[in-house]
């Protein structure tokens, strides 16, 4: 009868994915996974595609331990694969937070793999945990903002091996299943390609905690070395106050987009220019001003910016970027 747990958008993708995943005891797992999430429920642990991940991938090499040599190509002209992927196994071991999920996720292995084996789990979690990649899209909700809906997670071996930074010269987005890494600054020949892996609007001290706690590295890129707390504080501060567009009058759309505009010259000025951070609040601008601004040329310029700033870090093919063009014709109805 099969698991009933995965399903597929077609056929052909499932027939794919019994090939490449469903058949190495992945079915017979999540026939029963309700008891797992059972046993996890109220707990500190990771969301459920995280942990669906560990287990996919540990049952995957399980059935085909050979892939774990494949090599994969890089943008330097290297290949790398499964087993050059730092672990950080031993920093994982010491976590308590992380031996909670494994233990968990342990004790309900136990009973369905009769070789199943927690060491090489350990491994496997370990470079899971370390270079997953959250996969995205943009969703328009009910109000006047956009916000990122959480799909799913997935390792994409290219990248992993992006290292962070604070102020990153490429952003990682998503595009159905694959992944893209789009440069979003001028990046010179031989200059290492840098993503974020956190929010950056975090203070400097929190920005380090959470990567040293997530990825066990102390970062010194840029901006930590030179501390731009000061620079933090004023998008802060601004916050505390900022209308944006939550108010439906006209005068309380009128200031949020007011707002709003200054919060992205604010991201600019701290981030740069096409930093990924202002793509959504430049569109949400540009559709918002244009139900009440009257002056063509203002919007014109507001277009221009977010149109530029979304196709460098999404390019043309991205829900973003339609929802700015749909917005575009409506107003030259």
């Amino acid at each position: 009868m099969g698991c009933k747990f995965v399903y597929y958008c077609s056929k052909e993708c499932q027939k794919k994915d019994w090939k490449a995943h469903h058949k190495y005891d992945e079915c017979k797992v999540f026939k029963d996974i309700a008891d797992l999430e059972e046993n996890i429920k109220g707990k500190d642990l990771p969301r459920r595609g995280s942990v669906l991940l560990y287990i996919r991938v540990y049952l995957t090499l399980r059935g085909r331990p050979d892939l774990k040599d494949k090599r994969f190509s890089l943008p330097d002209g290297n290949t790398k694969s499964f087993n050059d992927m730092m672990s950080n196994v031993d920093d994982v071991k010491t976590d308590p937070a992380q031996i909670l999920i494994v233990k968990s996720i342990s004790k309900y292995l136990t009973t369905i793999l009769p070789d199943y084996n927690e060491d090489d789990f350990y491994e496997v979690y370990g470079k899971c945990f370390t270079n997953y990649f959250s996969i995205c899209e943009p969703v328009h909700n009910s109000g006047y903002t956009s916000i990122m809906k959480l799909l799913g997670v997935g390792i994409y071996m290219q990248y992993s091996h992006m290292n962070h930074s604070c102020k990153p010269n490429s952003n990682g987005c998503s595009k159905g299943i694959q992944t893209q890494v789009r440069a979003i600054t001028k990046i010179k020949a031989g200059e290492e390609i840098t993503v974020s892996y956190i929010d950056l609007y975090l203070w400097r001290s929190e920005r380090r905690k959470r990567l040293k706690r997530r990825w066990f590295f102390d970062c010194s890129c840029i901006r930590c070395r030179n501390d731009d707390d000061k620079s933090l504080l004023k998008i802060n501060r601004f916050l505390e106050t900022a209308v944006f567009c939550t108010d439906l009058t006209f005068d309380g759309q009128k200031n949020g987009f007011k707002d709003m505009l200054k919060y992205c010259d604010l991201i600019k000025e701290l981030l740069g220019e096409y930093c990924t951070n202002s793509a959504m609040p430049l569109v949400d601008l540009y559709c918002n001003g244009s139900m009440f601004i009257r002056d063509r040329q203002r919007l014109d310029r507001i277009f221009a910016r977010a149109e530029k700033v979304v196709l460098v870090n999404y390019g043309h093919d991205y829900p973003l970027y339609q929802r700015l063009q749909k917005c575009k014709i409506a107003q030259e109805e």
